[in-house]
């Protein structure tokens, strides 16, 4: 060849690049030639895909030295809005969707697989590498590893092993930043998987896994005009968020491996589980409750689920807590899902969110000057007969969060005031719903295909047990 240039193409790169494991003596004299011969000449190029993240950390440091060579790493093709009509037409066949090719993270590799097998769910969940924990600090790291790469897309600081080869990584739109992207059907094997150990992760973290993991399923399981397409991502970024929050909580270690939560999100998330100040407390779970006065009142009363909790788990009865709570109704009134803020064992805030797929917005509002920068509370809005009951509910404060998937790119967050009610709606922008989503379900699940996913935006939500 000389001096000409040339591009090679490559298969298994991972037996040249490799650092951790023996090589046989063949592939250590590829690779020395490689770097040392093919790659320092001029316009001399290769090329290489792989299923597995390993070559492209390795590959980098295996360049370092004499080539000094960078390397690129574009993104795997993904489905575009553009391509919806054609992909859900022939997907059509075997049941697929718009939120089911979300919950394929996009990826025509997978969806094919999907019209091949006409199995993609259970193929995705029974063919993937089982996690082999050898002590009990292993599945804390790898956990710190999967959520911090899940909301901030950056590489796990902490080996997710055999777990490695389920996510994308792409240099974005040739920013030179690495990304890291947790495709849902993978996201959701990672976060089930984790919520196995309760012995070393703790029964309250495992629970909010778990409510993760089945928020995220919704994206699958969800048929025709369910609201469980736009429901389920919104409910699986709250778990995330609060998992991350709960992570960093007086932990220094954990500080240092897992990004802070973004500040921006003051209007979407309680303040204290931004500044990590706030530990999980349960996830609660009710198909009776048809109002917001009904899961009030099953929180607060005497042995209800706040007492339940502080008797199970007497660390919550100090400090602060945030507690995940899921009505399963479907006749259930104005909001999906809350999240209760206490302080030293008393409900101090309710957050309660509505979501919606397109541009609908609250009925019968209007809107109101706000200082999106301070307080945006509202008192909350229960019967007068549970406030004379338990009058301490006065002084609990109340933010109402509207997300809908079709806000506009330019779109400002807004407050809006219902008509003759205390509820006040803030409508975050597009740049705080991005934030409150994390890289993954941003990537996975962009908002043009929650817009549209299922069809009609006026469908009613479906029963859910999450």
């Amino acid at each position: 060849m000389g001096d000409e240039g040339a591009v090679l193409l490559m298969d298994e790169l991972n037996n040249f690049v490799k650092f951790t494991e023996e090589r046989r003596e063949g592939e250590s004299e590829v690779g020395r030639w490689l770097k040392e011969d093919f790659l320092l000449r001029r316009n001399r190029y290769f090329a290489f895909s792989s299923h597995v993240n390993r070559p492209f950390a390795d590959l980098s440091r295996f360049l370092q030295s004499p080539s000094r060579r960078r390397v690129l790493c574009p993104s795997l093709p993904r489905i575009e809005k553009e391509d919806l009509e054609l992909v859900s037409e022939r997907l059509g066949l075997y049941g697929a969707n718009t939120a089911q090719i979300c919950w394929a993270g996009r990826s025509p590799a997978l969806l094919w697989e999907w019209s091949r097998r006409k199995l993609l769910p259970r193929y995705l969940t029974d063919k993937l590498p089982r996690l082999l924990v050898d002590r009990p600090t292993d599945a804390v790291r790898i956990l710190r590893s999967v959520i911090d790469t899940a909301v901030s897309g950056s590489g796990p600081l902490y080996g997710l092993r055999e777990w490695e080869m389920l996510l994308d990584v792409f240099d974005e739109e040739g920013s030179g930043t690495t990304q890291f992207v947790w495709p849902p059907c993978y996201l959701y094997h990672a976060l089930t998987k984790l919520a196995e150990y309760d012995k070393e992760l703790g029964l309250l973290v495992t629970s909010l896994l778990s409510a993760a993991a089945a928020n995220l399923w919704k994206l699958n399981s969800a048929k025709g005009e369910s609201g469980d397409q736009r429901e389920g991502p919104c409910a699986a970024a709250l778990c995330l968020r609060l998992i991350q929050s709960h992570l960093r909580k007086n932990n220094p270690r954990a500080v240092a491996r897992i990004a802070a939560l973004p500040k921006e999100l003051h209007n979407t998330l309680p303040p204290a589980v931004i500044r990590s100040q706030c530990s999980f407390g349960t996830r609660i779970r009710n198909s009776d409750w048809t109002t917001l006065s009904d899961v009030v009142e099953a929180f607060v009363k005497q042995g209800g689920y706040l007492s339940q909790a502080l008797r199970d788990h007497p660390e919550l009865a100090e400090g602060c807590a945030a507690f995940f709570v899921k009505p399963s109704n479907n006749q259930f009134e104005t909001y999906d899902l809350f999240i209760f803020v206490t302080e030293d064992g008393k409900l101090t805030q309710v957050w309660g969110y509505q979501c919606k797929r397109g541009d609908e917005l609250p009925e019968d509002t209007e809107s109101i000057a706000a200082d999106l920068s301070g307080d945006i509370s509202h008192p909350l809005p229960v019967e007068p007969a549970l406030l004379a009951k338990c009058p301490e509910l006065s002084s609990v404060k109340m933010v109402s969060v509207w997300m809908r998937g079709g806000v506009g790119p330019q779109a400002k967050a807004r407050v809006v005031q219902v008509n003759g009610m205390p509820i006040k709606w803030v409508i975050p922008s597009r740049a705080v719903y991005k934030l409150l989503f994390g890289r993954s379900l941003e990537v996975t699940c962009p908002f043009e295909f929650r817009q549209i996913a299922g069809g009609d935006v006026t469908a009613k939500k479906g029963n859910s047990s999450d």
